[in-house]
Protein backbone atom coordinates (compact mmCIF):
# COMPACT_ATOMS: atom_id res chain seq x y z
CA UNK A 1 0.00 0.00 0.00
CA UNK A 2 1.58 3.63 -0.74
CA UNK A 3 1.66 5.80 1.62
CA UNK A 4 -1.15 8.86 1.77
CA UNK A 5 1.89 11.27 1.52
CA UNK A 6 3.64 9.60 -1.40
CA UNK A 7 0.32 9.74 -3.40
CA UNK A 8 0.19 13.27 -2.56
CA UNK A 9 3.94 13.50 -3.69
CA UNK A 10 2.89 11.47 -6.84
CA UNK A 11 0.42 14.22 -7.92
CA UNK A 12 2.92 16.84 -7.56
CA UNK A 13 5.44 15.10 -9.62
CA UNK A 14 2.51 14.78 -12.42
CA UNK A 15 2.31 18.22 -12.16
CA UNK A 16 5.63 19.15 -12.50
CA UNK A 17 6.03 16.73 -15.03
CA UNK A 18 3.46 18.04 -17.79
CA UNK A 19 3.77 21.58 -16.88
CA UNK A 20 7.94 21.77 -16.28
CA UNK A 21 9.18 25.79 -15.96
CA UNK A 22 5.68 27.10 -15.70
CA UNK A 23 4.82 24.54 -12.61
CA UNK A 24 7.73 25.85 -11.22
CA UNK A 25 6.79 29.32 -11.28
CA UNK A 26 2.77 29.24 -11.00
CA UNK A 27 4.58 27.11 -7.35
CA UNK A 28 6.36 30.16 -6.20
CA UNK A 29 9.83 28.53 -6.78
CA UNK A 30 12.73 29.44 -8.39
CA UNK A 31 13.99 25.71 -9.92
CA UNK A 32 13.12 21.83 -9.65
CA UNK A 33 15.47 21.57 -6.95
CA UNK A 34 13.94 23.99 -4.89
CA UNK A 35 10.43 22.51 -5.44
CA UNK A 36 11.49 18.81 -4.78
CA UNK A 37 12.76 20.25 -1.09
CA UNK A 38 10.15 22.24 -0.38
CA UNK A 39 7.21 19.97 -1.69
CA UNK A 40 9.07 17.29 0.15
CA UNK A 41 9.06 19.35 3.40
CA UNK A 42 5.84 20.46 2.92
CA UNK A 43 3.79 17.07 2.31
CA UNK A 44 6.98 15.17 4.89
CA UNK A 45 7.81 13.46 1.68
CA UNK A 46 11.27 12.61 0.23
CA UNK A 47 12.32 15.51 -2.37
CA UNK A 48 13.93 12.38 -4.29
CA UNK A 49 10.91 10.44 -3.97
CA UNK A 50 9.18 13.30 -5.75
CA UNK A 51 12.13 13.74 -8.85
CA UNK A 52 12.20 9.86 -9.50
CA UNK A 53 8.29 10.25 -9.44
CA UNK A 54 8.28 13.21 -11.77
CA UNK A 55 10.68 11.83 -13.87
CA UNK A 56 8.74 8.32 -14.70
CA UNK A 57 6.08 10.48 -16.78
CA UNK A 58 8.56 11.71 -18.99
CA UNK A 59 7.67 9.18 -21.89
CA UNK A 60 4.35 10.90 -21.87
CA UNK A 61 5.38 14.56 -21.25
CA UNK A 62 8.76 15.43 -22.83
CA UNK A 63 10.75 18.20 -21.98
CA UNK A 64 13.31 15.77 -20.60
CA UNK A 65 14.78 12.63 -22.43
CA UNK A 66 13.56 10.28 -19.46
CA UNK A 67 13.33 6.52 -18.95
CA UNK A 68 11.97 5.84 -21.98
CA UNK A 69 12.55 2.06 -21.84
CA UNK A 70 11.11 1.21 -18.33
CA UNK A 71 7.48 0.02 -18.00
CA UNK A 72 5.01 2.53 -17.01
CA UNK A 73 4.27 1.88 -13.11
CA UNK A 74 0.26 1.50 -12.39
CA UNK A 75 0.44 4.30 -9.59
CA UNK A 76 1.30 6.49 -13.00
CA UNK A 77 -0.68 5.51 -15.36
CA UNK A 78 -3.76 6.08 -13.24
CA UNK A 79 -2.04 9.93 -11.97
CA UNK A 80 -2.17 10.20 -15.95
CA UNK A 81 -6.20 8.68 -16.36
CA UNK A 82 -7.04 11.37 -13.60
CA UNK A 83 -5.59 14.14 -14.21
CA UNK A 84 -4.44 14.66 -18.06
CA UNK A 85 -7.87 16.77 -18.83
CA UNK A 86 -7.09 18.94 -16.25
CA UNK A 87 -6.21 22.22 -16.88
CA UNK A 88 -2.92 23.64 -15.73
CA UNK A 89 -4.79 26.55 -13.55
CA UNK A 90 -6.64 23.57 -12.29
CA UNK A 91 -3.81 21.51 -11.72
CA UNK A 92 -2.04 24.25 -10.13
CA UNK A 93 -4.84 24.92 -7.34
CA UNK A 94 -5.58 21.51 -6.65
CA UNK A 95 -1.32 20.75 -5.95
CA UNK A 96 -1.05 24.32 -3.99
CA UNK A 97 -4.32 23.06 -1.90
CA UNK A 98 -2.47 20.01 -1.21
CA UNK A 99 0.37 21.44 -0.66
CA UNK A 100 -0.68 23.96 2.10
CA UNK A 101 -3.14 21.27 3.75
CA UNK A 102 -2.24 18.34 3.11
CA UNK A 103 -2.49 17.89 7.16
CA UNK A 104 -5.90 19.39 7.71
CA UNK A 105 -7.54 18.40 4.95
CA UNK A 106 -8.03 14.74 3.29
CA UNK A 107 -8.56 13.80 -0.66
CA UNK A 108 -9.98 10.42 -0.12
CA UNK A 109 -12.08 9.75 -3.42
CA UNK A 110 -8.64 10.82 -5.65
CA UNK A 111 -6.44 8.69 -3.00
CA UNK A 112 -9.27 6.11 -3.52
CA UNK A 113 -9.20 6.52 -7.02
CA UNK A 114 -5.64 6.40 -7.50
CA UNK A 115 -5.58 3.21 -5.34
CA UNK A 116 -8.22 1.29 -6.98
CA UNK A 117 -6.85 -2.14 -8.48
CA UNK A 118 -10.00 -2.28 -10.34
CA UNK A 119 -8.63 0.77 -12.50
CA UNK A 120 -5.76 -1.04 -13.60
CA UNK A 121 -6.66 -2.40 -16.60
CA UNK A 122 -7.99 0.90 -17.98
CA UNK A 123 -4.69 2.28 -16.76
CA UNK A 124 -2.85 -0.31 -18.16
CA UNK A 125 -4.80 0.20 -21.53
CA UNK A 126 -3.92 3.67 -20.98
CA UNK A 127 -0.62 3.50 -20.67
CA UNK A 128 -0.53 1.39 -24.09
CA UNK A 129 -2.09 4.08 -25.83
CA UNK A 130 0.11 6.43 -24.48
CA UNK A 131 3.28 4.93 -25.73
CA UNK A 132 1.64 3.75 -29.19
CA UNK A 133 0.92 7.54 -29.57
CA UNK A 134 4.43 8.51 -28.60
CA UNK A 135 5.34 6.35 -31.58
CA UNK A 136 3.21 7.48 -34.16
CA UNK A 137 4.20 11.53 -33.70
CA UNK A 138 7.68 10.84 -34.07
CA UNK A 139 7.14 8.56 -37.13
CA UNK A 140 4.48 11.56 -38.29
CA UNK A 141 7.61 14.26 -37.66
CA UNK A 142 9.26 12.49 -39.99
CA UNK A 143 6.92 11.92 -42.81
CA UNK A 144 5.91 15.67 -43.03
CA UNK A 145 10.16 16.29 -43.02
CA UNK A 146 10.03 14.56 -45.98
CA UNK A 147 6.99 14.70 -47.78
CA UNK A 148 5.41 17.56 -46.33
CA UNK A 149 2.53 16.09 -46.15
CA UNK A 150 -0.69 16.91 -45.36
CA UNK A 151 0.54 20.77 -45.67
CA UNK A 152 3.72 22.23 -46.43
CA UNK A 153 5.28 24.68 -43.75
CA UNK A 154 6.83 24.50 -40.91
CA UNK A 155 5.60 22.22 -38.36
CA UNK A 156 5.26 22.90 -34.38
CA UNK A 157 5.39 20.49 -31.82
CA UNK A 158 2.07 21.13 -29.24
CA UNK A 159 2.15 18.15 -27.45
CA UNK A 160 3.00 19.50 -24.23
CA UNK A 161 0.29 22.21 -24.12
CA UNK A 162 -2.69 20.30 -24.19
CA UNK A 163 -4.43 22.27 -26.61
CA UNK A 164 -6.77 20.08 -28.63
CA UNK A 165 -4.05 18.89 -31.23
CA UNK A 166 -0.52 17.11 -31.32
CA UNK A 167 1.38 19.72 -33.91
CA UNK A 168 0.68 22.86 -35.74
CA UNK A 169 1.34 23.92 -39.23
CA UNK A 170 2.49 27.32 -40.14
CA UNK A 171 1.88 27.74 -44.42
CA UNK A 172 1.37 30.92 -45.49
CA UNK A 173 -0.90 33.01 -43.23
CA UNK A 174 -2.54 30.31 -41.97
CA UNK A 175 -1.84 27.74 -39.63
CA UNK A 176 -3.41 23.42 -39.33
CA UNK A 177 -3.91 21.61 -36.44
CA UNK A 178 -2.92 18.33 -36.94
CA UNK A 179 -3.82 15.44 -34.59
CA UNK A 180 -1.91 12.12 -34.49
CA UNK A 181 -3.28 8.83 -33.49
CA UNK A 182 -1.40 5.47 -33.57
CA UNK A 183 -2.15 1.65 -34.51
CA UNK A 184 -0.16 -1.15 -33.70
CA UNK A 185 -1.94 -3.49 -36.22
CA UNK A 186 -2.84 -2.21 -39.86
CA UNK A 187 -6.43 -1.27 -38.95
CA UNK A 188 -8.46 -0.36 -35.77
CA UNK A 189 -10.28 1.98 -34.08
CA UNK A 190 -8.97 5.02 -32.25
CA UNK A 191 -10.47 7.43 -29.39
CA UNK A 192 -10.54 10.99 -29.44
CA UNK A 193 -11.02 12.74 -26.15
CA UNK A 194 -13.41 15.91 -25.48
CA UNK A 195 -11.16 18.72 -26.36
CA UNK A 196 -9.80 17.11 -29.47
CA UNK A 197 -13.57 16.28 -31.24
CA UNK A 198 -14.33 20.18 -30.22
CA UNK A 199 -11.43 21.74 -31.63
CA UNK A 200 -11.99 19.59 -34.57
CA UNK A 201 -15.24 21.16 -34.70
CA UNK A 202 -14.15 24.77 -34.19
CA UNK A 203 -10.98 24.46 -36.82
CA UNK A 204 -12.73 22.68 -39.00
CA UNK A 205 -11.05 22.40 -42.91
CA UNK A 206 -8.42 23.38 -40.66
CA UNK A 207 -7.55 20.39 -38.51
CA UNK A 208 -6.52 16.84 -40.01
CA UNK A 209 -6.68 13.48 -38.15
CA UNK A 210 -3.03 11.39 -38.87
CA UNK A 211 -3.48 8.29 -38.40
CA UNK A 212 -0.45 6.11 -38.44
CA UNK A 213 -1.17 2.51 -38.70
CA UNK A 214 1.03 -0.73 -39.01
CA UNK A 215 3.51 0.51 -36.40
CA UNK A 216 4.76 -2.76 -35.76
CA UNK A 217 6.39 -2.90 -39.30
CA UNK A 218 6.39 -0.30 -42.44
CA UNK A 219 4.09 2.52 -40.74
CA UNK A 220 1.45 3.85 -42.83
CA UNK A 221 -0.31 7.10 -43.23
CA UNK A 222 -3.79 8.11 -43.29
CA UNK A 223 -5.40 11.88 -43.58
CA UNK A 224 -8.69 12.63 -42.35
CA UNK A 225 -9.60 16.39 -43.31
CA UNK A 226 -12.42 18.14 -41.19
CA UNK A 227 -12.85 14.92 -39.11
CA UNK A 228 -15.51 16.50 -36.86
CA UNK A 229 -18.07 16.53 -40.48
CA UNK A 230 -16.60 13.38 -42.17
CA UNK A 231 -16.57 10.51 -38.92
CA UNK A 232 -19.07 9.07 -37.23
CA UNK A 233 -18.44 8.36 -33.97
CA UNK A 234 -19.40 7.23 -31.01
CA UNK A 235 -19.66 9.22 -27.59
CA UNK A 236 -18.07 7.23 -24.11
CA UNK A 237 -18.09 9.30 -20.98
CA UNK A 238 -15.90 7.61 -18.81
CA UNK A 239 -14.63 7.81 -15.26
CA UNK A 240 -14.53 11.16 -14.04
CA UNK A 241 -16.86 12.71 -16.26
CA UNK A 242 -13.80 12.37 -18.71
CA UNK A 243 -15.72 11.88 -22.43
CA UNK A 244 -13.94 10.24 -25.27
CA UNK A 245 -15.64 9.73 -29.11
CA UNK A 246 -14.58 6.09 -30.58
CA UNK A 247 -14.05 6.08 -34.31
CA UNK A 248 -14.34 2.52 -35.65
CA UNK A 249 -11.71 0.63 -38.21
CA UNK A 250 -14.70 0.52 -40.35
CA UNK A 251 -15.28 4.17 -40.49
CA UNK A 252 -11.75 4.83 -40.65
CA UNK A 253 -11.22 2.76 -44.36
CA UNK A 254 -14.35 3.98 -45.06
CA UNK A 255 -12.79 7.25 -44.97
CA UNK A 256 -9.19 6.18 -47.15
Amino acid sequence: MIATKNIYATIVAFYLAKYDKIAIEHLGYKSFSEAFTKCAEKLGANKIYIKLRRDEFDPVYKWRKGWYNRPMPKIISRTIDLFDQESESDMCALVWDILEHNKTKSWKPIVSQMLDKKQDAQSASFALRVMTGKRAETHFKEYHAQTGFPISGALEDCTAEGCGYDFRIHSGSENFCIEVKGITDDYGGILLTEKEWKTAMICGERYYLCIVSNLDSTPEFQFIRDPYNSLKVIKRSIQITQTTYSVSKEELIKNK
